[in-house]
C-alpha cells in the first residue's frame, strides 16, 4: 500500500486473526488490532510475532491490541497512517459515528472492504422456499458509498473478485450450514440439499451461493492529526 510510509502504523478495526492488517507488517512498524473477540487478537498476536523474521526484518511490527467494539473503544486507539476496515460494515447499526471515528484516527487514508451485496443475501432464495419470508437485497455497496460521502468524504472505489467467501469441506457440511442458518431441524437436510442444487450448487464443488465473491475496495483521506 503506497499511502503506508515505511515504518507506518495501522489501525485495524474489526481485525480478526489479521487478514487485512498482517500484510502491510513489511511496511508497518505498529498495528493497532481491534477486535470484539480476544481469541481472535490473541491470534492475530501470535502470528505477528513471527512476522519479522519472514520479511527479514529484524523484529515484527509492535502489536497492541484493543478489545471492544468501535466506535466504543476508539478513544482507546491512536492515531494511524493508515485504518483498515474489512467486511465489518454490514453490522453497523450508527453508519456516522462508526465511520467519523475511522477517519478521525487516520492521518492519510481510510480503507474498507466488502462484498458487492450483504454476505448472506444470496440466502434470500432459501429463506423464501422454506418460510415464505422476503428478505432485503440490501444493504449494498452502492448504499455505503452514498451514506460515506454524505459524510462529506470523496469516496473512491475498486472492484476486483476472490475467492467464495464459504468453502466446505464437503456437500453435506453446506448444507448443515445453510439448515442451521435457516432455523431448520436436521430432519430438513434432504430438502436443503435440493435446494441448494436448485440454486446452482455443485455438490462435488461446494465452495458457496451466488455470485461468487466479487469485492468492493473503498477509500477515502483520513481527517486525523497530522
Amino acid at each position: 500500500m503506497e499511502v503506508l510510509p515505511a515504518g507506518g502504523s495501522v489501525i485495524d478495526v474489526g481485525s480478526g486473526a489479521g487478514a487485512a492488517s498482517l500484510p502491510l507488517a513489511p511496511r508497518a512498524s505498529r498495528i493497532t488490532a481491534i477486535d470484539t473477540d480476544p481469541a481472535m487478537l490473541s491470534s492475530l498476536t501470535a502470528i505477528a510475532a513471527g512476522l519479522g523474521a519472514e520479511d527479514g526484518r529484524d523484529r515484527a511490527p509492535e502489536v497492541v491490541t484493543v478489545a471492544g467494539r468501535w466506535p466504543d473503544v476508539a478513544d482507546r486507539a491512536p492515531v494511524a497512517d493508515v485504518v483498515v476496515c474489512h467486511h465489518v460494515l454490514y453490522n453497523v447499526m450508527d453508519l456516522r459515528s462508526f465511520v467519523e471515528a475511522l477517519s478521525d484516527h487516520a492521518r492519510v487514508r481510510v480503507v474498507v472492504e466488502m462484498t458487492e451485496h450483504h454476505p448472506v443475501e444470496p440466502m434470500n432464495p432459501l429463506w423464501m422456499r422454506f418460510h415464505g419470508l422476503q428478505r432485503p437485497d440490501g444493504p449494498t455497496w452502492e448504499d455505503a458509498v452514498a451514506a460515506i460521502s454524505s459524510l462529506g468524504h470523496d469516496v473512491q472505489v475498486e472492484r476486483w473478485d476472490a475467492a467464495p467467501l464459504h468453502t466446505y469441506e464437503s456437500f453435506d457440511e453446506m448444507v448443515a450450514y445453510h439448515r442451521r442458518r435457516l432455523c431448520l431441524p436436521s430432519s430438513a437436510d434432504p430438502e436443503v440439499a435440493v435446494a441448494l442444487k436448485d440454486l446452482g450448487v455443485d455438490p462435488g464443488n461446494p465452495v458457496g451461493l451466488g455470485r461468487g465473491r466479487p469485492l468492493m475496495t473503498l477509500w477515502w483521506a483520513g481527517t486525523g492529526e497530522t
